[in-house]
């Protein structure tokens, strides 16, 4: 190669590598180019907008901001002093507060010209009204201008209160004759990031509610914006578990309820709201409810349903502005579908046109007080389907299906209650006659405060009857033999009629006799001196101790017959024995009325037999079969 060629591949080489260098690297640099890439940052500036002190003087027109206060830098205007203490104060024009600490940075272009010690901007600085900010003492480059800037600290920033009123003061220090001078100045702050903060309101106090009943609140949230306003679009509402079987609205409301920006029905725990109108939030903390809507008895779990219970809060949300807070909610709303525990001890027994109904009213501690046992009556057998209905009070008599609200009663928890239903009833029971012959069929329900009944307790099946009555009545209260002897069989004198009516029995009634005897044995007796002349079945004879009785019956009265007992039933000197202990002497079947019976006693003595007054006493009883 020739050395002339290789010298241009030299030159070309170098000239390529300086190209590719320059491209790529920025290097080397010419005329500040390339320039060097910066990730722009939003900001805000305050540039001068009045004078506050003008001991400088301004290079052109009469104020120092107007020179002051481009939004480039131009330096072929500015203010200046060649006095050795000269101040100047100007106004920046009012920021909005960023709400950070950090990227406030105070800028000015400054210059200085002179042969002595160094030109110095002294306790230059950011000032809020009269109070210093942040101040430095600064010494300027001679002969061109240059940019100072000092960087706030976080503390610093914190202290502005007022981004309407910050100024830019500086003082020279420089010997007379000396030149200092300013072309520009700015204040940067960050812009205002917009943000909305979601917050816990006063949430509502942890509460028990009755299905069907108007919405309910169950949680209290904020919105509120650092400045401005935001509008709200849709908002997620969590629950702390799922209560939809419970629910059938959630909604986004006012405080106070009256204006209901959207609502939704519960997907398992979340409801996804669309607000219309938005919720426009705005800087001044605005409280909103969540409000859930229970569903009626019908629409949920029959007996014994459930009780559903959950907290709520606003998880998520849809606006413009950056988004900050939660909403937290300790207070948990219940809707309480769940029965009662049910009556215990039902017994029941069946009257004359009525049935008296027992039972214990429920323990549970929601037992409702006011009309908390129904209790429904069937004409039949046994119990039909129907129950009444939850979160409604039958009244008295009202019918259900083929069932009948027969009693409604009021009455504290675990309650003894004892009520009749039918003629003569009590006061909170139907007091209409039942039919007498008729099954009646009995169930009671328990209601507790919210509405809800339990599946019901059987008291049990009765039949009403009219109780039986039954009447006896002997004629003579005694009857004598005269005197005794031993020649004959003696009868005494007059014969006993006992006359009896039954009513209203199944099987009859019976007519009873007894005799006292001596206390020990039937029979005539005498006690001084002591002697028993015996009762016996036996066929009586003269000069033959003996003594009994004879039993017929006439055709007086009506109804049934009455039959005498065998024992009794005899004739001529024959005798039935008596007993220290009732013996039927006649009784029927069916019901009778004042039919009668004659009873006849005859008694023999013998040669033994101890003279004395014989006395004896005979009861006689009646009792329904």
């Amino acid at each position: 190669m020739k050395f002339g060629k290789f010298l241009k591949f030299i030159k070309a080489t170098i000239i390529f590598t300086i190209i590719f260098m320059w491209i790529f690297f920025g290097w080397p640099q010419v005329m500040e180019f390339p320039p060097e890439v910066k990730v722009a940052q939003a900001a805000q500036f305050g540039r001068p907008i009045s004078d506050i002190t003008t001991e400088w003087t301004p290079s052109t027109g009469s104020t120092h901001f107007g020179v002051l206060d481009e939004a480039v830098m131009d330096d072929a205007d500015y203010v200046s002093t060649t006095a050795a203490s000269a101040t100047f104060e100007v106004k920046f024009s009012a920021l909005t507060d960023p709400q950070v600490s950090t990227g406030h940075i105070l800028r000015i272009r400054a210059y200085a010209a002179g042969s002595g010690g160094p030109e110095k901007l002294n306790t230059w600085g950011l000032y809020q009204g009269t109070t210093a900010i942040v101040t430095a003492n600064t010494s300027i480059t001679r002969n061109s201008f240059n940019e100072y800037s000092i960087t706030l600290s976080a503390a610093q920033a914190d202290t502005i209160t007022d981004y309407s009123d910050l100024r830019l003061r500086a003082t020279a220090a420089q010997t007379a004759g000396e030149t200092l001078r300013v072309s520009f100045a700015e204040f940067e702050v960050p812009d205002l990031t917009l943000t909305t903060t979601l917050g816990s309101g006063t949430d509502p106090s942890a509460q028990t509610v009755a299905p069907g009943v108007s919405a309910t609140d169950i949680d209290a949230f904020t919105f509120q914006t650092n400045s401005g306003t935001d509008n709200i679009t849709q908002a997620t509402t969590t629950f702390s578990s799922d209560i939809s079987a419970g629910v059938s609205e959630v909604q986004i409301t006012s405080d106070d309820g009256s204006t209901i920006y959207g609502t939704s029905t519960l997907s398992g725990a979340t409801a996804s709201i669309t607000l219309s109108p938005n919720i426009v939030a705005s800087s001044t903390s605005v409280q909103y409810k969540i409000r859930v809507v229970p569903k009626i008895h019908s629409a949920m779990d029959p007996p014994p349903g459930a009780a559903y219970t959950a907290t709520a809060t606003i998880s998520a949300w849809t606006g413009t502005n950056t988004q900050a807070g939660s909403d937290s909610n300790a207070n948990a709303l219940t809707i309480d579908n769940l029965s009662p525990n049910g009556a215990t001890a039902t017994s029941g027994s069946a009257g004359d046109a009525q049935v008296t109904l027992n039972w214990t009213t429920s323990n549970s501690s929601d037992f409702n007080s006011a009309s908390g046992s129904v209790v429904y009556r069937w004409a039949a057998g046994s119990a039909g389907s129907e129950v009444p209905a939850e979160g409604s009070t039958p009244t008295i008599g009202s019918t259900n299906g083929t069932a009948t609200a027969a009693c409604v009663v009021s009455s504290a928890s675990s309650t003894a209650l004892s009520k009749i239903d039918g003629s003569g009833g009590s006061a909170d029971c139907a007091t209409t006659a039942l039919t007498n012959g008729q099954q009646y069929t009995y169930k009671v329900f328990q209601k507790d405060s919210y509405g809800n009944y339990d599946v019901g307790v059987s008291i049990g099946t009765f039949t009403p009857n009219v109780a039986p009555t039954i009447s006896c009545s002997t004629n003579i209260s005694a009857t004598s033999f005269g005197n005794l002897t031993t020649a004959s069989v003696f009868t005494s004198s007059p014969n006993a009629s006992t006359t009896m009516s039954c009513a209203n029995t199944s099987s009859g009634c019976t007519l009873y006799v007894k005799d006292a005897g001596n206390g020990s044995n039937p029979g005539l007796a005498t006690s001084s001196p002591a002697y028993l002349i015996p009762s016996t079945t036996a066929t009586l004879s003269a000069g033959t101790e003996g003594y009994g009785i004879q039993a017929t019956t006439t055709a007086s009265g009506s109804g049934g017959v009455l039959n005498i007992n065998a024992i009794y039933n005899k004739t001529g000197n024959d005798v039935g024995g008596l007993s220290l202990n009732d013996l039927t002497l006649a009784s029927s079947t069916v019901n009778i009325s004042n039919r009668e019976v004659i009873t006849t006693h005859k008694a023999t003595i013998s040669n033994v037999t101890i003279s004395g007054n014989y006395s004896d006493t005979i009861t006689y009883s009646c009792f329904v079969n």
